[in-house]
């Protein structure tokens, strides 16, 4: 640890953290206002930490003065202070790359430094260091036996020696209690001169993804980043997409803010763009829409995500400037001893013979009248010079008294604050849901009939954004092709579903089901059941003139009175969709 004395070291610090192509972060301690032992332990910190981070130190509140000119606004450290700069920081001058801890004593000191370490190991993720970690580590088996805090894992290995899980170093910003539990197994690896263990994760890659999934379907992410134009969502931790504002909303207009916020847990559909990379969407995702588990972070593990299960990001900002405490000063008059004249010493005549010894007669002249009067005024003097100091320090005492009265108040807004601070993210986090609700159901089946002349185009456009919407490329070019030319609409087919015949819900089953069926899908995977329409209880199948034979099948399994659609089977192997209506209706 490099210890920071004079000017010219301070200039040399400056110029350090301010350079573009520094690798390592670094994390500069200073002394409290009064020039006494810093707040943390300096030394513990770097013996953890000294291979990830530069460390420094400053004693002198003069120098942190001179640094603070010497760096960009509100970028100084002082008072007892810690402040981690990362390696990027001067690209991006925000607090958010330097972030600072304000510390009021060695008390708070301890609370506050595991948070410290949390902030150098994640700056030193940031910089790419860890990469190193990874290929100086063995391959481990340990288990899970207590978590240390918000940021750390403690493990005992299979060699018997004990490690720790890092936060920063594994998932950033996840909840542990999402992934680990007591006495769970792991398989991973160990760093010996970091004392870390890195468990293995489940994937790694967006092709993983794929064959856990499968192209077209939904499932959860976690919204890391937010910008004007984009968001970046997370399907695992360490596989981020970046999703465009075209993916999210239809609506030009629309503001991303306005639909997610940073720590949601949002349904996402994974999908190949036509540029051939995979990538997610949420603009065309349907609210019955199935939702598979999240992806689990550890081999066998559970899924890390839930719906309405948020990460709580965004603790309020530190406190940028130390509050200055009155402390007590001893009065001058309980630091020396209040001089007061001799007594007299008694004179007292020699005894004679055979007598016990006696005093020897003293020799000091007695003092003068003026010697008395100097002796007394000097009393006077020295009693009210302590009375005066015991008012002063009386009155110390009471600032003190107000300081702490002032201190506690400023905690208690600072806490009630935060916790009005959450209410209203939980209330944003309800209202972005909401709208994200209101958004997917804004442009729904029958909504956009309106859109097209006829009946027909409208269904068969239906009909298409559902084919590309749940086929993979490779289903739809060479499995479940989509020809109009093979389906018909009976007369009766659109009066049986417009006009409030049907619900939005069973709209966008109708959708589903007719797609299978014209595709061929369901004679392939039987998805949804059908029978023949019968006439009478019993009697043979309903055939038309043409020789054509009708079919019933069900839009709901398991459902007895729900809709079924029924159809035509033309002896040319065409479609013909003839009316939809309950199990018991007929036309």
């Amino acid at each position: 640890m490099k210890i920071i004395q004079d000017s010219i070291d301070a200039e040399g610090l400056a110029t350090v953290i301010m350079a573009p192509n520094r690798t390592k972060p670094i994390c500069v301690i200073t002394a409290s206002l009064n020039g006494s032992e810093p707040f943390v332990n300096p030394t513990a910190l770097e013996d953890e930490l000294g291979s990830l981070c530069d460390f420094y130190y400053i004693d002198d509140p003069q120098i942190t003065r001179e640094l603070a000119g010497l760096l960009p606004k509100d970028a100084g450290v002082f008072g007892g202070a810690v402040r981690v700069y990362r390696a990027d920081f001067s690209e991006d001058l925000s607090l958010r790359r330097s972030k600072l801890f304000n510390l009021r004593d060695a008390e708070q000191g301890a609370q506050k430094t595991p948070t410290i370490t949390e902030e150098i190991w994640s700056a030193a993720n940031a910089a790419g260091l860890l990469k190193t970690v990874e290929q100086r580590s063995v391959s481990s088996v340990a288990t899970v036996k207590q978590f240390i805090g918000d940021a750390r894992v403690l493990v005992q290995l299979e060699s018997g020696g004990l490690a720790t899980i890092q936060q920063e170093l594994v998932i950033p910003d996840v909840p542990l209690e999402w992934v680990f539990q007591v006495d769970q197994r792991l398989s991973g690896i160990y760093d010996k001169e970091l004392g870390v263990f890195i468990p293995t994760l489940s994937a790694s890659s967006a092709e993983d993804l794929v064959d856990h999934f499968g192209l077209n379907s939904v499932t959860l992410g976690l919204v890391k980043e937010l910008d004007r134009q984009t968001a970046k969502v997370a399907i695992i931790p360490n596989l981020e997409f970046e999703v465009s504002k075209n993916e999210i909303t239809g609506n030009p207009l629309d503001v991303i803010s306005s639909y997610l916020g940073i720590g949601d847990v949002i349904p996402v559909r994974i999908y190949r763009h036509p540029e051939g990379k995979i990538r997610l969407r949420m603009d065309d995702i349907d609210d019955d829409e199935p939702v598979l588990p999240a992806l689990p972070i550890l081999p066998g593990g559970e899924a890390w995500l839930l719906e309405g299960r948020d990460v709580p990001w965004g603790e309020p900002e530190p406190i940028t400037e130390p509050i200055a405490i009155v402390e007590d000063t001893p009065a001058e008059s309980e630091q020396r001893e209040t001089e007061q004249p001799e007594p007299e010493k008694a004179n007292f005549p020699v005894p004679g013979p055979g007598l016990l010894p006696g005093v020897s007669p003293d020799t000091t002249p007695a003092p003068t009248a003026k010697e008395l009067s100097e002796l007394r005024f000097n009393f006077k003097h020295l009693a009210q010079e302590n009375n005066r100091l015991k008012d002063q320090n009386a009155r110390l005492a009471q600032e003190r008294q107000t300081s702490d009265l002032a201190l506690a108040s400023l905690s208690q807004r600072v806490q009630e604050q935060a916790e009005e601070l959450s209410k209203l993210r939980a209330q944003a986090s309800e209202q972005r849901k909401a709208k994200r609700a209101q958004q997917t159901n804004r442009s729904t089946t029958f909504s956009r009939r309106d859109r097209f002349s006829s009946d027909q185009d409208w269904f068969q456009e239906e009909l298409r954004r559902a084919w590309i919407g749940r086929y993979s490329p490779q289903e739809r070019e060479n499995t479940y092709p989509l020809d109009f030319n093979q389906v018909l609409f009976s007369e009766d087919f659109f009066h049986s579903i417009l006009g409030g015949k049907l619900d939005e819900d069973e709209g966008r089953k109708l959708i589903r089901v007719a797609l299978d069926l014209i595709s061929g899908r369901n004679a392939i995977e039987h998805k949804h059941t059908y029978h023949a329409l019968q006439d009478g209880i019993g009697g043979p199948q309903r055939v038309r003139e043409d020789g054509a034979l009708c079919w019933r099948m069900h839009l709901e399994n398991g459902q007895p009175q729900a809709k079924r659609l029924h159809y035509w089977q033309l002896r040319d192997g065409r479609i013909e969709l003839g009316w939809v209506a309950n199990h018991d209706d007929d036309l």
